[in-house]
């Protein structure tokens, strides 16, 4: 059965705000996450995410 939906993914990452990870991790991740998904025929149509933080300021991302 085929649904024909568009998925994306929505994520909250304040681990990049925190320092934990880089931003470039975070990206090398979803490409490979991206090509896993496709490799099984779902598409991943999107991602969007948030690296900020309200206490934390790594690279400028503290925000509230």
């Amino acid at each position: 059965m085929q649904y024909n939906y568009d998925v994306i993914v929505v994520t909250k990452n304040s681990g990049i705000g925190r320092g934990y990870y880089s931003e470039r991790d975070f990206l090398a991740l979803t490409e490979w996450m991206r090509d896993r998904f496709e490799a099984k025929g779902v598409p991943i149509a999107d991602v969007f995410y948030c690296p900020f933080h309200p206490e934390y300021d790594v690279g400028k991302k503290r925000i509230d």
